[in-house]
């Protein structure tokens, strides 16, 4: 966010040219935090010796010292340089406002142009590596290609609760089935007639580097200095259940460095553990295989389809579950770890055979 307020451009006595970095916003929010340069550099994943010439180009940036060091105080940033601060957080949040309104009414102009669309857009998938490779495979060799779009559990359901799409891929904590499903019935009604395949259980947890270099044991210790986190999207599965798991174990959103750092894949949050941008991210054992990251188990959960009540071809759904079935399917879900499989019709919708669930 800040990024994207600092290419706009901040220039002093009137030089135009000189602008003040997102990563120099980022150092001077560590070290007002911290109350200390080395503290505050390795925050933001740099060294003393790097935060003091970035400091040192601030301070000729501003034309006066916006951080001092002070006996018995550490560092301490000047008034002008908290209000700039501040300005920027103020600015961030009427931006961050704006931009979910604007998003608001666009996601309503494309669910009315995707019941338009209905049969273009029949597939609404959270994404799993999985279900990728289940579809590769369908669509290599089986009429009707399942030609689906990926997106956060929350949304796919909102899209077949409007009649934007026939089937919704989600997945919901297996230790909370029968509550999850309860909430969603009721903020959803267009959900209470769908039908219920269980594909699959598998299992998130935090994915680390090889090695471990930070210690972390469990989500507690994504609250330490120093440990940068990176997450999923807003309105994804794996996102409400991490936050799940936070409030669980108490740990505030604003102690997690990186909590508003968002990628849209659970391949994504591994790489960015594996490129060395995060020290650990929250996802699926899979991924984390797959970017030669360790794993730290933390909860399971169940993976559905979700069947409109209107769908005319269910075709489609069958050769899915007909997949998870087979062999191949068993040999790439052991191959790629961190899953059970099942492939079967749930026996139980959302509403009103919630009383049937099991879980």
């Amino acid at each position: 966010m800040f990024q994207a307020l600092i290419g706009i451009g901040i220039a002093l006595d009137g030089r135009g040219d000189a602008r003040l970095e997102a990563a120099d916003i980022a150092l001077l929010q560590a070290i007002r935090r911290t109350g200390s340069v080395a503290q505050g550099g390795r925050a933001c994943g740099i060294s003393y010796r790097h935060a003091w010439g970035r400091i040192a180009e601030i301070n000729a940036w501003a034309g006066r010292d916006w951080v001092t060091m002070e006996r018995g105080r550490g560092a301490t940033l000047s008034a002008e340089c908290a209000d700039v601060l501040a300005a920027l957080a103020a600015v961030e949040g009427e931006f961050s406002a704006t931009r979910e309104r604007v998003a608001a009414r666009l996601n309503e102009t494309l669910a009315g142009l995707a019941r338009r669309h209905r049969q273009g857009n029949r597939w609404r998938l959270s994404h799993d590596l999985l279900i990728e490779q289940a579809l590769e495979r369908l669509n290599g060799v089986r009429d009707g290609a399942i030609d689906a779009k990926f997106g956060g559990s929350r949304h796919n359901l909102e899209s077949l609760a409007a009649g934007a799409c026939e089937f919704a891929g989600f997945h919901v904590p297996a230790s909370d089935v029968r509550g999850q499903l309860r909430r969603l019935a009721s903020a959803l009604p267009g959900l209470r007639e769908a039908r219920l395949l269980h594909l699959m259980d598998r299992v998130q947890g935090l994915m680390v580097p090889a090695g471990n270099p930070k210690r972390i044991r469990g989500i507690g210790d994504l609250a330490r200095r120093g440990v940068r986190f990176i997450n999923r999207q807003k309105n994804s599965g794996s996102r409400e259940l991490f936050d799940a798991l936070l409030r669980r174990q108490r740990v505030a959103v604003a102690s997690v460095n990186g909590y508003g750092h968002e990628e849209f894949t659970h391949f994504a949050v591994a790489a960015a553990v594996s490129s060395g941008m995060a020290d650990a991210a929250f996802g699926i054992e899979a991924a984390a295989r797959q970017a030669g990251l360790e794993f730290l188990p933390l909860a399971a959960e169940r993976y559905y389809i979700a069947a409109g009540p209107g769908v005319t071809d269910a075709a489609q759904s069958t050769a899915l579950i007909d997949w998870f079935r087979g062999g191949e399917a068993a040999a790439l879900a052991a191959s790629l770890g961190g899953y059970t499989l099942r492939g079967e019709d749930a026996g139980f919708g959302f509403a009103p055979a919630l009383s049937r669930a099991r879980g």
